[in-house]
């Protein structure tokens, strides 16, 4: 039944249930936060939160006390069941990734307050928020109450930007001052949002962030210019004192000038200072003569992110240029320059 969802946790009991037999799936229905409903062998399924099961008129009384105890450990709890009786429990962790807590704290540092936004139990959802670093935490919140608690933060004259990449996720990413969705999610949150990170790494938020910071600063930078050259420049051609050919060669130099600025701005530079600023993470740069295109950077990529304490892989294949990030107390640049080299890649420090 889960197979027909594309609900995360349904996507992770599909994982667990691979190499199992799957039966032909009928009238599949899907209710945003609560759960799923479909016929399997003619006999009715359910699979959702106690909430989904309760309305649906079974009795859960016996279950409440064991699904509480599956809960205080930090897990999300689904309910299985057939026709009118629940037969099983599903307990699913939510695991944070590595990086998590460190793009948090790096957030708190130049003062962005990260919440919580989530469908999961309290329980659940507290414990998840605590090994992040999170504070604030709205749990229990169906689909379309994100959107509602968007506007209630803006409503307290907050600006908002809002992560996600479920497909319970658009409404509030389209709500929020910047929707930002996970290049790895659905396909309606990437529609919806106004910023999409590529790849799996958080840190490219930050990357995110202070490319918006140092764009807009080059914005000013420029428009000062602009007035400068014009405010200086006006006022002296309409009294006849410049002539016209020192007129347009100004212009150009203005042009220039502004052209030259804005060639300040390093991506490549900027991606790496935002990575190093997390904390232990240390950055390899590497020329890659045998990179040719994305795909040669994503097969590095999927094959660096196997070993333990790398945490992402960026690169710009018209220079032949890696860019590592790894945690320099669980991996070593010599382990990821061994692992580049068992693909059959040369290398060359940047």
């Amino acid at each position: 039944v889960e197979a027909h969802s594309e609900h995360p946790i349904a996507k992770a009991i599909v994982k667990k249930a691979q190499g199992m037999r799957l039966y032909q799936v009928e009238s599949f229905q899907a209710e945003p936060g609560f759960g799923v409903e479909a016929r399997v062998n003619g006999k009715r399924l359910l699979v959702g939160n106690l909430r989904f099961i309760k309305n649906k008129g079974l009795n859960t009384a016996a279950l409440e006390e064991a699904v509480e105890t599956i809960q205080s450990a930090g897990k999300t709890v689904v309910l299985v069941a057939r026709d009118k009786t629940v037969v099983g429990l599903i307990g699913i962790s939510d695991l944070i990734k590595e990086e998590a807590s460190s793009v948090i704290r790096t957030f708190k540092s130049i003062g962005i307050s990260p919440v919580m936004i989530t469908g999961d139990n309290a329980t659940s959802a507290s414990a998840v928020a605590k090994q992040a670093g999170i504070d604030e935490v709205f749990a229990g919140v169906l689909p379309h109450e994100k959107a509602d608690r968007i506007r209630q933060l803006q409503s307290q004259g907050l600006r908002v930007a809002m992560v996600g990449d479920g497909i319970n996720d658009a409404p509030a990413l389209m709500q929020a001052d910047i929707g930002i969705a996970i290049g790895t999610g659905t396909d309606i949150a990437i529609e919806s949002a106004d910023i999409i990170i590529i790849g799996k790494q958080l840190s490219r938020l930050i990357t995110a962030y202070e490319l918006s910071v140092k764009t807009y600063r080059k914005i000013k930078q420029n428009l000062l210019w602009a007035f400068l050259f014009n405010g200086v420049g006006i006022p002296i051609a309409t009294t006849g004192l410049l002539h016209p050919l020192m007129a347009m060669t100004a212009m150009v130099l203005s042009t220039l000038a502004i052209i030259i600025n804005s060639f300040g701005l390093k991506i490549g530079k900027l991606m790496v200072s935002a990575e190093s600023r997390l904390e232990g993470v240390s950055s390899l740069q590497l020329h890659v003569p045998g990179i040719h295109c994305q795909s040669c950077i994503k097969q590095i990529e999927q094959h660096l992110l196997a070993i333990k304490g790398v945490k992402g892989v960026s690169g710009d294949p018209s220079e032949k240029r890696l860019i590592v990030y790894f945690d320099s107390s669980t991996a070593s640049e010599a382990k990821v320059r061994d692992a580049i080299r068992d693909l059959g890649y040369a290398l060359e420090e940047n």
